[in-house]
């Protein structure tokens, strides 16, 4: 069903002009309003659809023409005829009045669009007929009613411009003689009478849905010859020739549009909408009542709606909350459907994947515990009996260096050593005489056995242990298993050094 839309109505001013024989002009003679052509006029216009729309103006202009040139077509008044033969020149003027109450039809061009809502530009055509009425007066006799001296102003080689100012300020203006008409005219409120079509163009902007801008151009085709008061070519009332053309009126009217009705129960003119408008808002609403009852479901059958279910997808069966969230009764973490603990104790935080914490023992198991460990500890402090049964000795020559075959002998203690972690073993060096030459030789001969085996092969210094005895060969150093109290005189803290 089409909306009811509200009615517009227009004022405009309007610049007139006649296509007629004498040029047209701005400013004619004499002074005031009249000696201006200008137009004004009031419309009103209401829509039959969103492209065709009526309009009924009435309009009043005013057209003034002014010629630069001398005439001997004196036949085309009386009073031409009477003031002019001798010489037989005037220049050409005119004021013809016109009032054009008219109906039209409108056609917009852009208001069925696609992709847009409503434009704020509007292109139009016009077509009509309007019953025509006019006056035409020209002005050919001073205020004395003696005719004017043109050849005074004309009759010289000066600009059109300046003859036109020399014709103003030698004519008063008052366009006292009615020009002559068309035989047996029609006549309304003593006007003549011509019924006459109508066609033309325009454009409106709308600056608010109340108000709007319009420039357009129309034509009216009069069908008459008369208008500007000029209808012969010659001068012969025996052979009389008539002008070529008709005297049609072109006018350029701008004008502002009001809009006019009830905004709560009329729409805009149509023809500033946009028909698939309405087709697009049933489209719109059919989406907004689709979304509404989207809404009311409840997809995953929680109890809570799907506008409400902050989790839209809860397993079927999950316990939830009033916004449809999954139940963390112990706040691990792990909703209640996929938590094996359900009740897991903070102090247990956090937990695994399945919900399941992992809970420190209480105090009193704590000291079990600590008691347990201990009892182990000092059972693993006591070392096993250490199995290596005996080792080689070796024998140093007179000047105190290993030899090849002591340095194999030291690599295969030190791999029984290495082998036997449980056992320490002392290097007893023997001292034959008790003077320091022999005490200091024997620990030379000591000496180098630890560094050997130290520094060589490996062996924990903390391992090593040596001794003094005077029972036996000086050059020679023997290597026995210690026994678990020994100490040994060796800082094992220090490099081994020999002693001075």
């Amino acid at each position: 069903m089409k909306p009811r839309d509200m009615l517009q109505l227009g004022f405009f001013l309007g610049f007139p002009g006649m296509s007629s024989d004498c040029p047209i002009t701005l400013k004619g003679l004499g002074s005031g309003l009249k000696s201006y052509s200008y137009g004004l006029g009031v419309s009103a216009r209401k829509s039959a659809g969103y492209v065709l729309s009526f309009k009924v103006t009435l309009a009043y202009y005013n057209m003034l023409g002014l010629d630069y040139k001398n005439n001997g077509n004196v036949n085309n008044s009386p009073v031409i005829l009477e003031n002019y033969v001798s010489p037989r020149r005037y220049v050409h003027n005119y004021r013809t009045q016109v009032f054009a109450p008219s109906f039209e039809a409108l056609f917009s061009f852009n208001n069925i669009m696609f992709h847009t809502r409503q434009q704020h530009w509007n292109f139009y055509a016009t077509v009509g007929i309007s019953p025509l009425m006019y006056k035409t007066k020209m002005d050919l006799l001073d205020a004395d009613g003696q005719k004017y001296l043109f050849d005074k102003v004309v009759n010289t080689t000066d600009s059109k411009s300046t003859i036109k100012k020399g014709l103003r300020q030698m004519m008063d203006g008052n366009y006292e003689t009615a020009a002559d008409e068309v035989a047996g005219s029609k006549k309304m409120f003593g006007l003549n009478l011509r019924t006459s079509f109508i066609f033309g163009a325009g454009i409106e902007y709308s600056l608010s849905k109340r108000m709007s801008l319009n420039v357009e151009y129309k034509r009216f085709l009069t069908n008459d010859d008369y208008m500007d008061g000029w209808y012969r070519q010659s001068g012969n009332l025996q052979n009389p020739v008539f002008t070529s053309s008709y005297d049609n009126i072109g006018v350029c009217n701008i004008g502002i549009n009001i809009t006019v009705g009830n905004s709560k129960k009329r729409v805009p003119p149509l023809w500033w909408l946009n028909p698939l408008d309405f087709m697009y808002q049933d489209v719109k609403q059919t989406k907004t009542t689709i979304k509404v009852v989207q809404q009311m479901k409840d997809d995953d059958g929680d109890g809570v709606l799907n506008s409400l279910d902050l989790e839209p997808n809860t397993p079927e069966g999950s316990p939830v909350d009033t916004k449809g969230r999954a139940l963390d009764t112990d706040g691990d973490g792990i909703p209640d459907y996929k938590d094996k603990e359900k009740l897991t104790q903070q102090s247990c935080f956090p937990v695994d994947a399945d919900g399941i914490g992992h809970c420190l023992p209480p105090a009193c198991c704590n000291v079990v515990q600590q008691q347990s460990q201990q009892v182990i500890a000092q059972k693993d402090s006591v070392p096993p009996a250490c199995t290596l049964s005996s080792l080689p000795s070796i024998r140093f020559a007179k000047d105190n260096k290993l030899s090849v075959e002591n340095k194999k002998k030291l690599a295969d203690i030190a791999k029984q050593i290495k082998n036997s972690p449980t056992c320490n073993i002392t290097i007893c060096g023997y001292v034959a005489r008790k003077t320091k030459a022999a005490h200091k030789a024997t620990w030379n001969r000591v000496n180098a056995v630890l560094k050997y085996l130290i520094e060589k092969q490996g062996v924990p210094q903390k391992r090593l242990f040596f001794i003094f005895d005077d029972r036996g060969k000086s050059n020679t150093i023997v290597f026995k298993v210690a026994p678990r109290d020994i100490k040994s005189p060796v800082d094992q803290n220090q490099p081994i050094k020999s002693k001075e």
